[in-house]
Parts: structure tokens; sequence; C-alpha cells
């Protein structure tokens, strides 16, 4: 379980139950709608102007190069009316270079970098609206519906529901929902990773095609004739002259 959900929160992906079974990657369609003042009361609807911006870098060992690329706000944002607001808005609240001092590992190269960057953004803009009420229909977490607010209409996805059922059969859903067409979950943290003790293991390959120092090995607890990719190793060579360089040997 903490794995999967490591994996959603690190690549933007939505996993939830549902009340009967686990959903990973996908949301729950329907046709309910609420009618403000009707079908649903008490409702809320709640801005967060906080920056959306963020500027991450890098090291990309194989060309030796330092990588580094900045976002304001998504493009790929919700088109809810209130959400597309706080989008518009974001060169008021954002300071330029607010988050120059990012560096992540987690990102090898450039095109990774802006992966990270595009889901980053998009889960920033998830979080810029939220809508909460008492519906007197049952909603569940993942589930996609309706809100009509005089005129308006806002198409949305639950995110937290608690039901409430008296003796009587009085039954309401206190809820709080995002716009469902947002590009990534309001969760989304791509700074997530797992974290590994330090593993003995034996070298099996330190001929590294690409000629970056780089060696295979084999884990204790792996079976058969498995072994891992290419990993880097950390060295004491700080350029021509400076520090020692060195591959260990096989076995």
């Amino acid at each position: 379980f903490n794995f999967l959900k490591r994996l959603a929160t690190r690549y933007g992906q939505w996993f939830y139950f549902d009340g009967m079974r686990m959903q990973f990657g996908q949301l729950k369609s329907s046709k309910v709608k609420l009618i403000n003042g009707a079908s649903m009361h008490k409702f809320k609807i709640q801005a967060n102007m906080t920056s959306h911006a963020i500027s991450l870098g890098g090291y990309d060992y194989k060309n030796a190069d330092g990588i580094r690329d900045i976002s304001q706000k998504t493009t790929t944002g919700s088109r809810d009316s209130l959400s597309t607001i706080v989008g518009f808005n974001q060169g008021i609240v954002t300071e330029t270079e607010l988050r120059i001092g990012s560096y992540t590992n987690n990102a090898q190269n450039k095109d990774e970098l802006q992966e990270m960057i595009t889901l980053q953004t998009a889960g920033s803009d998830a979080n810029s609206v939220y809508y909460s009420g008492i519906s007197y229909f049952p909603l569940g977490l993942g589930q996609t519906f309706t809100i009509v607010n005089g005129v308006v209409e806002h198409n949305l996805v639950c995110i937290e529901a608690t039901h409430h059922s008296e003796v009587h059969g009085s039954y309401t859903c206190e809820f709080k929902a995002i716009p469902n067409d947002v590009s990534a979950p309001h969760y989304t943290n791509t700074a997530v990773f797992a974290h590994a003790e330090t593993q003995p293991a034996k070298i099996k390959d330190n001929n590294d095609p690409e000629g970056l120092g780089r060696v295979k090995v084999e884990f204790f607890w792996g079976m058969g004739t498995k072994t891992s990719q290419w990993m880097r190793m950390i060295q004491q060579h700080g350029g021509a002259g400076k520090g020692s360089y060195f591959i260990p040997e096989i076995g």
C-alpha cells in the first residue's frame, strides 16, 4: 500500500478507496447533480491564493552539466471558472526566482526535470480552489459530480466525504471537492522518493560501456543471476590532478 501511495504521489495519479475496492489512476464518473439550496446546503468556496512558481536544479552526470528549469504556473490547468482566476492572477502572488534554491536528485536530465515541474505546478493548480457543503445524496472518494449554484455549474471530484446517518433514516454527507479536470491530484509531490538503507553487494561488472566509472552489483538478497543496472559511485575525484579515482575489482 505504501509503495503504491508513494508512486501515486510522485507521479500525480489518483489513488483511493471507493468503498468497495482500491482505485489507481482513474476517477469514477457519475451523473449526480446537486442543486444549492435544494439537494445541498452550507455550500462554501475556498480559494487558495498561493504561488505556484517552482524552480528546480539538478545534475546531468552523463553530460557533466548542471540542469535547471522554472515555471510560474501550469499550462494545462483546470478550466473551472474560479481556478482560472487563481491561475490568471499568479503574476500578482508570485515572486520571481522564489524557489531558486530547490535541488533534486530525482532528475537525471532536462526532460525528467521538466516532467517534475509540470507535475508539481499541476498539483499546485489542483489546490487552488476547494468546494464544500452538505449533500442529501451519498458521495464517495474519487466520484465526479456537478453542483448547480444559480446559473453556474461546477464539475467536481470528491476528495473528502463524511457520512452521517441518524436513527430515523435522516442522511447527510459532508464533502470537500476540487474541479474534476485538474491535470494532477491535489496531493501530488514530486519530491517524494524511497530512502534505501546501506546494503552490501558483490561487484559483477565494472566495464562501463559509456566510460562513466559505473558498476553493476548483485545484492545478497537477490535471486539467481540478477544484477543491478549501472550504478554511479562516490569518488574523491575533483578534476584533473585533484583527488583520486578508482574502479573496484569484480567479486
